[in-house]
């Protein structure tokens, strides 16, 4: 099991709010948004989590929702 199917089985759980799976649309959200251009999806996971706190998860839906309405 990779770290994006992880992350999301935690976050939907209810078991962990900062966990932030990172998959293609959110990678791309991260670099337009964010401008993380050149780093690896682990590196966004921890990135996320640092950045957005103990509702990492939360804001990662809000994100994802985003991108893909405007994407």
């Amino acid at each position: 099991m990779g770290n994006k199917v992880a992350n999301c089985i935690l976050l939907f759980s209810g078991l962990k709010r900062d966990a932030f799976p990172v998959d293609v649309w959110v990678e791309r959200m991260l670099i337009e948004l964010y401008g993380l251009n050149g780093m690896t999806r682990t590196e966004m996971e921890k990135w996320g989590k640092e950045h957005f706190g103990e509702y990492a998860g939360i804001a990662q839906q809000y994100l994802f929702t985003y991108i893909r309405e405007i994407g």
